[in-house]
């Protein structure tokens, strides 16, 4: 389905960062009362109300400008870079107060049908967008948040197409889940299992290091081995490349020289150590790691 590319500020009616961190402070929380987005509540399309934060409405209130409502979308920031979820119409409270790690867009409902927009920026080429302006050095966190999400570009088709788009998008999505759930039994089936294969064999099992059985590596601060004149060089996976699972055509470059132990090839286990925390094999091809990864 063709449709011209839009940029979010045409849609947009209002954008807001969270609160400053000294405006919102330990101290400001209290047992009950306005709840607080944290990053546990936007793991998925939908933001959940599984809430551990609350502030007093005269709080809340306070801090106005960062508040979000039913429809709204809420990004995060910095930290586990890529979430966004749209607050439900049957969310359990109307209103929520977003942290100094969020931000909160409210789009124009007759060009915007919300869920589609989060949808999109949960594929990979959504996330890709989104990742574009991140920046990962120390703890990563999205350059000039609102500004850039002002700039991206998504193809919007009409609104009854959006609507029929994430009719068939949440059909695939429950299909997913009930896979992920027999997965789990599967799960619970091969745990018994090996317990089961442990209590029979354990004259013969021994308890050994992982060091035993591979090899462990820190990845380089690849800026410092440009590719050489004439060397087509090697992507760079980075933290950004890690979460898309692969390296895209605008991804750093480093040299084809670097050193062997830091040249990542499909079937190396990567885990991200700063900031996301993602553990995974990796099949996006040859690369160079990058710091912040082993």
């Amino acid at each position: 389905m063709e449709c011209n590319p839009v940029q979010l500020s045409k849609v947009i009616t209002s954008i807001a960062t969270g609160p400053f961190g000294s405006n919102l402070k330990v101290s400001c929380f209290v047992d009950s009362g306005f709840p607080v987005i944290d990053g546990a509540n936007l793991k998925g399309l939908k933001l959940t109300d599984n809430l551990t934060k609350f502030v007093t409405k005269e709080k809340a209130e306070s801090l106005a400008r960062s508040i979000a409502k039913r429809g709204d979308v809420v990004v995060t920031i910095s930290g586990t870079l890529g979430q966004i979820a749209y607050i439900p119409e049957d969310s359990l409270y109307p209103e929520y107060l977003c942290s100094q790690r969020q931000f909160k867009v409210s789009f124009d409902q007759e060009k915007v049908y919300v869920p589609y927009l989060v949808y999109y920026f949960h594929t990979r080429e959504g996330q890709s967008k989104i990742l574009s302006f991140a920046n990962q050095t120390g703890v990563p966190a999205l350059a000039q948040p609102t500004k850039n999400f002002q700039k991206i570009e998504v193809g919007l088709p009409t609104l009854e197409e959006q609507k029929r788009i994430v009719k068939v998008a949440e059909l695939l999505t429950a299909k997913m889940e009930l896979n992920q759930q027999i997965n789990g039994y599967l799960e619970e089936l091969l745990d018994a299992e090996f317990t089961e294969m442990q209590a029979e064999a354990d004259d013969t099992w021994k308890d050994a290091s992982l060091l035993d059985i591979a090899n462990y590596k820190n990845g380089l601060a690849m800026q410092k081995f440009r590719p050489q004149p004439g060397d087509k060089g090697l992507p760079v996976l980075k933290i950004r490349e890690l979460g898309q699972g692969k390296c895209g055509p605008d991804a750093e470059r480093c040299s084809s020289d670097i050193e062997d132990s830091v040249h990542v090839r499909d079937g190396d286990l990567i885990f991200s150590w700063s900031g996301t925390l993602m553990l995974d094999f990796w099949a996006g091809g040859d690369a160079g790691l990058n710091q912040h990864l082993f």
